[in-house]
């Protein structure tokens, strides 16, 4: 089951300091392996354009495995701030 002996507990970093992470389950059962969690980032308007590296985390008790995802960040037209 992906290496795990424990319910993994999901979590996120890097990026820019004011976006947020939500993962849903936050927390995978061994029985919810292959069903994955839905990764999520909420980016405020004010979130400077780029490209960022976030590293994205599932640890049990003993384990840990980490997966690099490319965020890119661009500006959409028509809107007013």
């Amino acid at each position: 089951s992906g290496g795990f002996d424990d319910d993994v507990d999901l979590s996120a970093s890097g990026g820019p300091s004011d976006i947020e992470y939500k993962f849903n389950p936050d927390e995978l059962e061994d029985d919810e392996y292959k069903k994955g969690s839905r990764f999520s980032v909420e980016i405020p308007d004010n979130t400077s354009i780029g490209i960022y590296t976030l590293t994205v985390t599932g640890q049990d008790g003993g384990k840990s495995d980490t997966v690099e995802v490319v965020l890119d960040v661009f500006a959409v037209g028509g809107g007013q701030k």
